[in-house]
């Protein structure tokens, strides 16, 4: 009369114990569910793939493990300083760890690469007009490197040859050959194109293709990879063009310099690793291994999304401009490296204009840290309305009315002012730099849910949507719709739109007039609410002053006035304003309840409801 259930748990306890158990589980009763998964399709896209991945893995960390014992028996060359060897080897150990053995806490990591994933969607992903811009780095960073270098008639001819060919190979150049186990390379006979890009690997995409697992973790790298798919070929395209184009440069600087004793294959092999080199200064390292170690993993992954690329194009200018100034270096290199930054200031000053160029970021930051006020005009109010629009975004933006400067400029690549929130407190800015966009794309939760709470549907559903599709909605539905870009309360922003103007806000590129118009009433309220703040402060301290029978005050408060009068004549404090603001803080303190201000429109209801409050003083 024992309970069934107790039975099963014995039974179950003893076949657990037995060392063969094959008989035991015999005697079970069996509910007739398959103990394997039925699809085989599955099995050989996971299983299969996983098994492949794995073995690749093994042999990738022996070759691995064998370059780190290399690096560990290096001894310190003649020249070099103790501290920078030593540094440079446990540099190089750390990457060769992080390659084998990834991040130390692997659960905070896959957390990273959510929120990573998760970014990526909403602000690149199935984004047009981010695939397109990404293609400006050929002709804006790419052009004058290999031009300072080879030659801008030369490099040109390179670019387009190696355009040609990348277009023809339909953005594959790998499926073109069969690699063996043992290394050996040879031509496919009938090439197929692949989907794989370096996009993929950082943003923790490299199984997004492979299967659709039944998880929200596969699920989230199978929606990244598709959304992916624009970014990803564009940025292949940057390279494979880069690598042809600096490969074929260096080979022909090879053959006509009659110094050279090199052999063909020789030949081939350097001008294949400076091909290599090249793409990576000009493009930089998008794989985790080779990127920032800051940027690999924790929170630094999270902070420094995106900003990999702008690490690598600082470093490699800044690299130029310590090779003019080097001493060391041939008058010859040191000329390329000239003829390199001017180039790379020239393409920027083209695509986004004086904005763009690499030193105007540092002497914008120069000059606005020595603003004291918020009312006075930032760095660039004051350029643009002394060069122009044109000459301050650049000729391209001024040909074609079509805003990419911001995105094609070589400034802010790391630290980006808080646009919106200029008045930010600690708090909110150290989420801003270290939540990167993430966190910005978090936030837009909130803001879609008090629309949708004031029943404002078309507001919460452009906030609650990726970029790419809010962008497509504005562009196709609700800019067509009024006539142009109109606020919260439906009056009229930006009006005068075209049809090109709505179709390119639609892919994510907005119009001059629409960014420009925008750049300059944020600017015009920054500096009206900064005016504003500052004459009813002084009016209150000097109420205060008054008040509290403070003439050292009073004086010091007077002085101010005299300032900001000399500053803003349009807003002169009048001894008639001072007497107007006077009775208006009399009123106001005399009717104050215990130090808080009660309107004019409720008062008595609130006294009511304050003598029903039963005093125990």
């Amino acid at each position: 009369k024992v309970d069934s259930k107790a039975i099963e748990e014995v039974m179950r306890l003893f076949v657990a114990t037995l060392p063969e158990t094959s008989f035991a589980k015999s005697l079970q009763k069996r509910k007739g569910t398959p103990g394997y998964k039925e699809d085989s399709m599955y099995a050989l896209r996971t299983k299969g793939y996983d098994i492949a991945v794995q073995s690749q893995k093994l042999g990738a960390a022996s070759n691995i493990r064998a370059v780190e014992k290399e690096i560990a028996d290096q001894q310190q060359p003649e020249g070099v300083s103790e501290r920078a060897f030593e540094d440079t080897k446990a540099e190089l150990l750390s990457r060769a760890k992080f390659a084998r053995e990834g991040a130390k806490n692997k659960s905070f990591e896959d957390v990273g690469r959510r929120l990573n994933q998760f970014a990526f969607v909403y602000t690149i992903g199935f984004n047009v007009s981010s695939a397109l811009v990404n293609l400006s780095q050929i002709p804006l960073f790419v052009m004058p490197y290999l031009g300072g270098k080879y030659g801008y008639a030369d490099t040109i001819a390179a670019i387009k040859q190696a355009g040609s060919l990348t277009m023809n190979a339909k953005n594959s150049l790998r499926d073109f050959y069969n690699i063996d186990l043992d290394g050996n390379i040879s031509i496919k006979p009938d090439p197929k194109m692949s989907d794989q890009g370096y996009i993929a690997e950082s943003m923790g995409l490299d199984e997004a293709s492979r299967a659709k697992r039944k998880s929200v973790g596969n699920l989230a790298d199978y929606v990244s990879g598709v959304s992916a798919y624009m970014f990803n070929h564009a940025e292949k395209f940057n390279r494979q063009n880069t690598m042809i184009a600096a490969y074929n440069l260096h080979m022909k600087k090879l053959q006509d310099d009659p110094s050279v004793t090199m052999s063909l294959a020789e030949m081939q092999e350097a001008a294949a690793a400076e091909a290599i080199y090249m793409t990576q200064e000009a493009n930089g390292g998008a794989y985790l291994e080779t990127g920032p170690s800051l940027a690999r993993e924790g929170v630094g992954r999270v902070a420094l999304m995106y900003k990999s690329y702008g690490l690598q194009m600082y470093y490699s200018m800044l690299k130029q401009v310590k090779r003019v100034f080097d001493k060391d270096l041939t008058k010859e290199e040191r000329k390329e490296a000239r003829k390199i930054l001017y180039g790379l200031h020239g393409t920027a000053l083209f695509f986004s204009g004086a904005s763009g160029i690499p030193i105007y970021g540092a002497m914008r930051l120069l000059f606005d840290s020595f603003i004291e006020d918020d009312d006075e005009q930032d760095f660039d109010t004051m350029v643009r309305t002394t060069i122009g629009e044109g000459w301050f975004k650049g000729p391209l933006v001024a040909a074609t009315g079509f805003d990419t400067a911001t995105r094609t400029a070589l400034t802010g690549l790391l630290i980006q002012e808080n646009k919106y929130n200029p008045s930010a407190s600690f708090e909110e800015n150290l989420g801003f730099y270290l939540g990167g966009p993430a966190l910005s794309t978090i936030k837009r939760a909130p803001r879609a849910y008090k629309d949708f709470a004031e029943g404002k549907y078309e507001r919460a559903f452009e906030n609650i949507m990726p970029t790419a599709v809010a962008n497509a909605y504005k562009g196709l539905v609700r800019y067509p719709r009024d006539e142009g870009v109109k606020s919260r309360r439906n009056d009229v922003i930006y009006g005068d739109m075209s049809g090109a103007d709505y179709l390119l806000k639609a892919i994510g590129i907005s119009s001059l007039g629409e960014t420009q118009t925008s750049d300059k009433t944020r600017v015009m309220k920054k500096i009206d609410k900064a005016v504003n703040n500052t004459r009813t402060k002084l009016s209150r301290d000097y109420y205060i002053a008054l008040r509290e029978n403070d003439l050292e005050r009073l004086n010091q408060v007077l002085k101010e006035m005299g300032k900001f009068n000399q500053k803003h004549p349009a807003a002169y404090i009048t001894p008639d304003t001072l007497k107007r603001s006077l009775k208006q803080h009399m009123r106001t303190s005399g009717g104050m309840y215990h130090g808080v201000t009660l309107s004019p429109t409720y008062r008595g209801p609130l006294l009511e409801l304050a003598a029903a409050f039963q005093d125990l003083t």
